[in-house]
């Protein structure tokens, strides 16, 4: 009988032991068994490439621990699903507007670009213009003084009269050159007036296109990207595939019973801020995981991965 009741006991405390490593030490005890949930499909990411990114994820806290502290069971107990709301609509108006304000600044630029030609275009020939509109002024003055002077002697020879119509020709030309140069110009300055109009217009609404995204997305909004929930991760937000990751690995950590902790390039810092996948796992994360863990739970490793507990 005695003995019955201590088997029972032990059972009982072999059962709770396994119980309370199981939902209160998993991951630093064994590892944590996840698998992929529902995918919103307006989030338009296949279930390969989620499986991709919560594996490297993984692979970013277990390569700064040393520690099979995830594996990937399609029975797991920590499910990842990706929920559509308002936040991922919110990122996707964001990097609408982002793209407007990088397509604007792209027109202004080439604006910028094709006014500056315009303007170079300008001043080559204005500089020309110049030089043979006041060489032409010479030779017309010494045409006219001629003319002048001859016709106060009653005419001039056959040979100067030829001369003279000769000159005459020559200055008509010069003078229509003159001419179409001069059309080439106001040409230019009716182009460079309406580029400068045109880029004040897309400066215009570049500025206001600041003004609506400081407006919306300059705040600080708390690390809502995702959350855990009792062995249940739901991603609301990514920018990027990178973002994703990084908000998979703060989720996780979340997994393992970490808090948040100081330092903007932390994985578990609240804001999405600093954090990257170069720098990875910070010596403030670790420090939380340890803390969570225990300094030395390496040596139990082992006794409960063989009994699966």
């Amino acid at each position: 009988m005695r003995l019955s009741v201590l088997l029972l006991l032990l059972v009982a405390v072999l059962f709770g032991s396994g119980y309370w490593y199981t939902t209160m030490m998993g991951g630093c005890f064994r590892p944590i068994t996840y698998r992929i949930g529902t995918i919103d499909a307006s989030f338009a990411i296949a279930q390969d490439e989620v499986l991709r990114l919560t594996r490297a994820a993984e692979r970013m806290w277990e390569d700064a621990s040393g520690k099979d502290l995830f594996v990937y069971d399609e029975a797991g107990d920590l499910v990842i699903n990706f929920v559509y709301d308002n936040r991922q609509q919110f990122a996707e108006h964001e990097a609408t507007l982002r793209q407007e304000l990088d397509d604007r600044k792209d027109v202004s630029d080439s604006v910028r670009d094709q006014y500056e030609t315009l303007l170079n275009s300008y001043g080559a020939l204005q500089e020309s213009y110049q030089q043979q509109s006041a060489g032409y002024e010479v030779r017309l003055r010494a045409y006219n003084a001629e003319v002048a002077k001859w016709n106060e002697e009653g005419g001039a020879p056959e040979a100067v009269f030829a001369d003279l119509e000769a000159r005459q020709v020559a200055l008509g030309a010069e003078q229509t050159e003159l001419n179409t140069i001069a059309r080439k110009l106001n040409g230019l300055v009716q182009e460079m007036n309406a580029l400068s109009a045109k880029g004040n217009s897309v400066i215009t609404d570049y500025n206001e296109i600041v003004d609506q995204y400081n407006e919306r997305f300059t705040e600080e909004h708390e690390f809502t990207q995702g959350d855990y929930r009792s062995n249940i991760i739901n991603i609301y937000q990514y920018d990027s595939f990178d973002e994703l990751q990084i908000v998979l690995a703060h989720e996780m950590g979340h997994a393992l019973l970490l808090d948040h902790v100081d330092g903007e390039e932390s994985i578990m810092y609240h804001l999405m801020e600093a954090q990257s996948l170069e720098t990875g796992i910070t010596e403030a994360d670790m420090a939380a995981l340890t803390a969570r863990c225990g300094a030395g739970w390496s040596p139990f490793w082992s006794f409960f991965t063989v009994f699966n507990i």
